[in-house]
């Protein structure tokens, strides 16, 4: 049985009115290329400079476009990252927009769901991850299983972490210095929204 393992982590920031928050759940969809994959997420975070450091402590602009330009030019990504935007979004909302976003990748990259799938999103503890877990069978993804990810041990989910915050910021961070030098959202990242 084939196994499909998302690697997730979300963006979000207040919005300058102050009337929730922009939020973006992003990450990738690996199947048999998961080890092919981590080796190249680790050269590109070492050539790059950027490291283990999440996207947040990765101030540096022109370490934020080396990583992204790397990342980018990652053939083997072509099709499997994927996303979901929300421009508003109050507290209370996040969890069922999180939730619609890993639902749409499974139905996205899985027949209908019938394979194996492994959920790893940034952060979660044991309660959430059962929670998630739970949520998508109940959601007819029966296959599932949850495992912890953390940003310090996993190169997938500090692309994950990377590519939730460059989506954010290309969407919603109008006219920073980040959003003008790093390179336009490709086509091929899936936008599981429209």
């Amino acid at each position: 049985m084939a196994r499909i393992c998302f690697h997730s982590d979300d963006s979000y920031r207040s919005i300058q009115s102050g009337s929730g928050f922009t939020f973006v759940t992003a990450g990738i969809a690996l199947d048999g290329i998961k080890s092919e994959i981590e080796r190249e997420l680790l050269k590109a975070e070492e050539r790059s400079g950027k490291g283990d450091k999440d996207w947040h402590e990765t101030t540096d602009v022109a370490v934020r476009l080396n990583y992204m330009e790397r990342l980018l030019d990652l053939s083997p990504l072509v099709g499997r990252v994927f996303y979901g935007a929300y421009p508003s979004l109050q507290t209370g909302e996040y969890w069922g927009a999180r939730l619609d976003v890993l639902s749409a990748a499974i139905g996205r990259y899985t027949a209908r769901g019938r394979c194996h799938h492994e959920m790893a999103h940034e952060g979660f503890t044991g309660a959430n991850r059962d929670k998630l877990r739970l949520e998508l069978r109940g959601r007819g993804f029966r296959r599932v299983t949850v495992e912890s990810a953390a940003l310090v041990t996993s190169p997938q989910i500090r692309c994950a972490d990377a590519l939730s915050g460059y989506i954010r910021g290309q969407l919603y961070d109008v006219g920073t210095l980040s959003q003008q030098v790093l390179p336009d959202i490709p086509d091929w990242f899936v936008d599981l929204r429209t």
